[in-house]
């Protein structure tokens, strides 16, 4: 119900009013404050707009993509095993079936978990300029039509999740 709730938030466009009401109280303080500082440090620390104290420290490691000479990086948080595929782990050892057998049933498991991963890697190994171009083109689209698909997918969600809960009543 929670994500009906903010599809519907987000659909309408009160979310992305209160974000940006909520940005601007937080510049106006942060300017107030380094207004404060710069007053009380003098005009040396005016001739830096840019330094580390009057940046405005917004980006957090959960919304920037960081891209290196190798690609975008990812932390080790974030390839931890989920919990479905424990449970397919623990479900595929207590089948009781026999050693090769297993090990088929975990790579076909691997296969099809994790396409929305492999497709990819396997478009950059096969027509890299190609794949950069579509993948380009997917996030300018996404990027546009970000308050769509962030209700669509909350909508999708938030309806299957509410169904699962009452049918389980």
């Amino acid at each position: 119900m929670l994500l009906l709730v903010v599809a519907a938030l987000v659909g309408t466009g009160v979310a992305g009013h209160v974000r940006d009401r909520a940005s601007r109280c937080t510049l106006a303080t942060r300017s107030r404050r380094r207004g404060k500082a710069q007053a009380i440090a003098g005009p040396a620390s005016r001739s830096c707009p840019r330094s580390t104290s009057c940046r405005i420290a917004s980006e957090t490691p959960f919304t920037t993509i960081r891209r290196g000479s190798r690609g975008p990086t990812v932390s080790r948080s974030e390839c931890l095993p989920s919990a479905y595929c424990l449970a397919a782990i623990a479900a595929i050892l207590k089948s009781g079936a026999e050693a090769p057998t297993q090990i088929s049933a975990l790579l076909v498991f691997s296969l099809v978990a994790f396409v929305a991963a492999e497709i990819p890697l396997v478009s950059f190994a096969v027509a890299p300029e190609a794949t950069r171009a579509r993948v380009d083109q997917l996030y300018t689209w996404v990027s546009t039509h970000q308050r769509l698909v962030v209700t669509i997918l909350a909508s999708v969600v938030g309806v299957y999740l509410t169904a699962i809960g009452i049918s389980k009543l």
